[in-house]
């Protein structure tokens, strides 16, 4: 059975993947690897390991594996909110036929029965969509080894030329990762998902198709 995992994307990010401009993903390594490793490689056992002076490192500290693996089931969860009646319940209490709001969906902000607006880490599975299914998991990099065709991949400066959809991407993730060695400037280890966007729930409640 494929496991099904909640997954935080901005807005921006999220309008990327409706629109079916965004189909990758990449994701900090934590923790990011001892020292400054030359590259990894795929052991038997399912690990990456680091590599140092050439040498494949072993131990616990210098092995990883991803968060999502192919087949998995992502629910995509944003900033939300449910019916105004509903604002002194906790998420899980919501009733599952509730009208749910998200950003980019018209209303938001606007409609008198639109409650408050709640954290993506509270967005219960029931209440996402799109549902995305993870198709690839590729090797792990560093993030400034990422290349245009990928950036784009990441619905990132589509519209643009190569060094502006770069410095796009650049932007974008700093806007995102704001503490030293997550930054772009440090380079950090980043495992790059692939996904492809599955129909929306049947209903509210249900499973993705």
């Amino acid at each position: 059975m494929a496991r099904e995992v909640g997954i935080i994307f901005c807005g921006d990010m999220v309008r990327a993947i409706r629109g079916g401009r965004k189909t990758q993903t990449r994701r900090l390594i934590i923790p990011q690897p001892l020292g400054n490793p030359s590259g990894v490689q795929l052991s038997f056992d399912g690990f990456w390991h680091f590599i140092y002076s050439g040498q494949v490192a072993s131990g616990p500290s210098y092995q990883i594996k991803p968060r999502y693996h192919v087949g998995d089931l992502l629910f995509i969860k944003e900033v939300w909110a449910a019916d105004k009646q509903y604002d002194s319940l906790p998420p899980r209490a919501i009733p599952k036929n509730s009208n749910i709001w998200f950003p980019d969906e018209l209303g938001w902000k606007r409609d008198k029965h639109m409650g408050k607006v709640r954290s993506p880490l509270f967005l219960m599975k029931h209440f996402a969509h799109p549902w995305l299914c993870v198709t690839a998991v590729k090797d792990p990099q560093r993030i400034q080894g990422i290349s245009d065709e990928d950036i784009h991949a990441e619905g990132v400066g589509q519209d643009t030329t190569k060094g502006l959809a770069r410095s796009d991407f650049w932007r974008l993730w700093d806007s995102l990762h704001k503490k030293l060695g997550e930054r772009w400037e440090d380079n950090a280890w980043v495992f790059p998902y692939v996904f492809e966007k599955i129909e929306d729930q049947l209903n509210k409640g249900g499973k993705p198709k």
